[in-house]
C-alpha cells in the first residue's frame, strides 16, 4: 500500500540562532556608541527633570489696548503694556544658567514664605480680577462717568497649610451656614461668632460649579479662623460697557496701574499714549493710590528689550529698584515714579518727548 501522507519541514517562528545574532548586534551598537547614547539620555535629563525650585527671569510685554474692549471706544496711537515676571520650571540646565546670568534668580519655596509656584499663580489670577475692577472704576471716574456696584463677592485667594478646609483657591464664597455671603468682611465677621474647633459648611461657586465646602475653624491668635486668604472682587455697572480678554497664564495686581490707564485713554478724546509705547507695574485700589509690586528688576528689563520709551513704576522702593537696575544695565528707558492713578495722566499729559 502506497503512503499517501507527504512529508512537510515546519520553520520555528522563533530560532534562537538569530535572537543570539540580535544580541550580538545590539552590544556591538552599544559598544560602538556608548558615548552618543549617554549623551542623548543625559541632555534629555538636565533638560526635563525638575527641581525643588523655579526660576524668575525678565519677562516680555502684554499690550493691554488688545486685552481690554470698550464700547465706541477712542483709538491710540500709542499703546500701554503690562510687565511681566517670566517663571521658568527649573531644569538642571536652568538652575545652572541661572548661576552665571545675574537676570536669572533662583527661588526657592521657603524664599517666597512658603508658596509654591502653582499657588502664586492661582492667587494672581484672583487679584488680576479684582485688580482689573478697581482699574474700572478709577478710569471711568477720572473721565467724569458713573459708576455703580453691580455685586461683591468673597474670593479665595490663598489657603494656608494649618487650614482643616477643602477649600480651593478661586472658589467664591455665597453662604456660610446658610446666610449669605457678600464681602470678605462679612465672612470674617460670620465666623468671629463661632467657636475654634466648630465645623462651618459652605456653598461655593468653583469656575461653573455649585459646590459645597466644609471647615473645621482652627485657632488663629486665639481667634477661630478658617484658614483662606478671602479677597474682595468688585463687579461694577458702567456705561460704556468695559471687558477684559486676558488669558489664562496671564495674572497677577501689578496689571492694575496700566490697565485703568488703558480703559482710560479709551474714554477720553485725547490720546495721553503720544504714539509711545509705554509699560510699567503697579497694583491699583479702590482710591487710586498705586501699591508697590514685587519682581521690578525683571519688568523693566523685559520692557526695555521690548523697546518700551516709558516705564511707570509705584513710588518708592520699586522706584529706586528701577533707577538701580537703569544703570546698572544702561537701560534707555525714561523712568516716572508715581503714587496715584491721577498722577500717572498727569505725567503723561505732560511728558516731553525728545529726538535722541
Amino acid at each position: 500500500m502506497l503512503n499517501l501522507v507527504k512529508k512537510v519541514e515546519v520553520t520555528p517562528l522563533f530560532c534562537y540562532n538569530e535572537s543570539g545574532d540580535i544580541m550580538k548586534k545590539l552590544k556591538r551598537v552599544l559598544k560602538e556608541n556608548w558615548l552618543y547614547i549617554i549623551t542623548i539620555l543625559v541632555t534629555i535629563f538636565i533638560s526635563t527633570y525638575s527641581l525643588p525650585c523655579y526660576i524668575e527671569a525678565p519677562g516680555r510685554m502684554i499690550d493691554t489696548t488688545e486685552r481690554i474692549t470698550i464700547e465706541n471706544e477712542y483709538s491710540s496711537k500709542g499703546t500701554f503694556n503690562m510687565t511681566y515676571v517670566s517663571q521658568l520650571r527649573a531644569t538642571p540646565i536652568f538652575y545652572l544658567y541661572a548661576l552665571i546670568n545675574s537676570k536669572w534668580d533662583i527661588v526657592k519655596p521657603e524664599d517666597n514664605g512658603g508658596i509654591t509656584q502653582d499657588e502664586e499663580i492661582g492667587l494672581g489670577k484672583v487679584l488680576l480680577k479684582a485688580g482689573n475692577k478697581y482699574a474700572v472704576k478709577v478710569a471711568y471716574e477720572k473721565a467724569g462717568l458713573e459708576v455703580k456696584v453691580a455685586s461683591k463677592d468673597a474670593v479665595v485667594g490663598f489657603v494656608y497649610k494649618d487650614t482643616k478646609s477643602d477649600f480651593e483657591i478661586g472658589d467664591i464664597i455665597k453662604s456660610a451656614n446658610g446666610v449669605k455671603i457678600g464681602s470678605s468682611e462679612e465672612l470674617s465677621n460670620l465666623m468671629a461668632t463661632y467657636k475654634i474647633g466648630d465645623k462651618v459648611t459652605y456653598e461655593v461657586i468653583s469656575g461653573t460649579k455649585k459646590l459645597t465646602r466644609t471647615a473645621t475653624l482652627i485657632d488663629y491668635e486665639g481667634k477661630p479662623k478658617i484658614g483662606i486668604l478671602s479677597i474682595d472682587v468688585i463687579k461694577y455697572e458702567t456705561n460704556p460697557k468695559c471687558e477684559f480678554d486676558f488669558k489664562n497664564n496671564e495674572s497677577g495686581s501689578s496689571g492694575g496701574l496700566i490697565n485703568a490707564l488703558t480703559i482710560y485713554n479709551k474714554l477720553i478724546k485725547e490720546d495721553i499714549t503720544k504714539g509711545l509705547t509705554i509699560a510699567g507695574t503697579g497694583a491699583i485700589y479702590e482710591d487710586g493710590s498705586v501699591g508697590e509690586i514685587g519682581g521690578v528688576k525683571y519688568k523693566i528689563l523685559g520692557a526695555a528689550k521690548s523697546k518700551a520709551g516709558i516705564f511707570l513704576v509705584p513710588y518708592g522702593e520699586n522706584y529706586d529698584e528701577a533707577v538701580k537696575v537703569k544703570r546698572k544695565y544702561k537701560l534707555d528707558i525714561d523712568i516716572i515714579p508715581v503714587k496715584t492713578f491721577d498722577e500717572a495722566v498727569t505725567a503723561l499729559e505732560n511728558y516731553k518727548i525728545v529726538d535722541k
